[in-house]
């Protein structure tokens, strides 16, 4: 019987379970296997399960690895939507529009506040593209780290490499948008979310101690995108359309792509991109020919 995380993440437990995914997946592991079974040892870390416990998990998670090459032609397809330009306005300017419906309305209700959280969960993700799984489990005192000076309010989201999927150090700067909505949220509208006031967590769970689901925080960010931009974003999707947003102005640049999303190889950061950027390479080129026409043009009417 289960009683817990800590009995689910019992080595004997945790390969039944396993053994069960892969029995009905055709005898055979996938992302998804995969990604379960590399989350697990991080999870036990955040648990305080036994260091030994730990290292059969990663044993486990090994034998099970699978790297997807590539983007799943799903997140390709969705990802076209941001060749349109008003689509990729939509969306970085919507965090902004929710705070000033949010303030006209002259409300301080749940319902209002639940709003602002929202904003400040995709206003993170378009600042700082982790996983849902950092997102929700961000602390106020250890996560988000104050770098101010007299003259300007600086402040980073840090995570630490074993509390990161693939055990890399993530940090970053937040935008001056970003730092003053999340000023925002923390004085006025979270207090009105959340009775337990000494929660460490920056979303808090229902439940005492423990921060917001993943799942639930996934499902109301991607509600209200799609409520106010007919965009279809899952909160994975954001790590997705921020590398293809960068990419399309910034041809080419994967090295910075890769730092921000925090992959160890280059190789995955283009493996994942590089088809994405067929149709703003083709763009680019045309304007190039074009901009040459134009200029012999020119020449012969002088």
């Amino acid at each position: 019987m289960l009683t817990g995380l800590p009995t689910l993440l019992q080595p004997k437990t945790a390969a039944a379970g396993l053994r069960y995914l892969v029995d009905r997946n055709g005898g055979k592991s996938g992302p998804r296997i995969s990604n379960i079974a590399t989350y697990l040892p991080t999870l036990a870390r955040r648990l305080d399960v036994s260091e030994e416990t730990v290292t059969r998990l990663r044993k486990m998670a090994a034998k099970l690895r699978v790297t997807q090459r590539g983007m799943s032609e799903r997140n390709r397809e969705a990802l076209r939507a941001f060749d349109d330009e008003e689509a990729v306005k939509a969306l970085l300017g919507l965090p902004a529009r929710i705070v000033d419906e949010v303030h006209k309305s002259g409300r301080k209700t749940y319902r209002k506040a639940k709003l602002i959280q929202t904003a400040l969960a995709i206003e993170l993700l378009l600042n700082a593209p982790v996983r849902i799984q950092n997102l929700a489990s961000t602390e106020v005192d250890r996560h988000l780290v104050d770098l101010s000076t007299r003259r300007e309010r600086r402040v980073h989201l840090r995570f630490p490499a074993h509390e990161v999927k693939n055990t890399v150090d993530l940090e970053f700067p937040l935008m001056v948008e970003a730092v003053d909505l999340l000023d925002l949220y923390l004085v006025v509208w979270r207090p009105i979310l959340f009775e337990e006031q000494d929660s460490p967590f920056l979303f808090p769970g229902k439940r005492p101690g423990r921060p917001k689901c993943t799942t639930v925080l996934s499902v109301q960010i991607k509600e209200v995108v799609f409520a106010r931009t007919r965009l279809a974003m899952t909160a994975h999707r954001f790590r997705h359309a921020v590398g293809k947003i960068f990419l399309d102005r910034n041809p080419g640049q994967y090295e910075v792509v890769r730092q921000l999303l925090g992959h160890k190889s280059i190789k995955t950061t283009i493996a994942f991109y590089a088809g994405a950027e067929t149709a703003t390479a083709a763009r680019h080129y045309a304007k190039t020919i074009l901009g040459i026409r134009h200029h012999e043009r020119q020449l012969e009417s002088r």
